[in-house]
């Protein structure tokens, strides 16, 4: 009984282990995830973000038969431009 309790504890430890070192693994990266999407696109002062994650529905054909549904996901406006 007691060596089933002690194997049972260091089982218990090694899952706690290998889920703290899990963690800091996803933490790193997405530090790295971060600090890449940073640099790859500041200054961000591009222009001025007027929408994000805005709904779409357009009518394909002029009637409520046929549409297309979706999202845009930023909308800014930069030098007289909406983009």
């Amino acid at each position: 009984m007691i060596d089933m309790f002690q194997s049972s504890n260091r089982f218990i430890i090694s899952v706690f282990y290998d889920l703290f070192n899990l963690e800091n693994a996803l933490l790193e990266m997405a530090k790295k995830c971060i600090t890449n999407y940073y640099y790859r696109y500041k200054p961000f002062d591009h222009g001025r973000t007027i929408a994000l994650g805005e709904r779409v529905l357009i009518n394909l054909n002029g009637s409520s038969d046929y549409k297309m549904l979706g999202y845009i996901d930023k909308a800014y406006k930069a030098r007289g431009w909406l983009l």
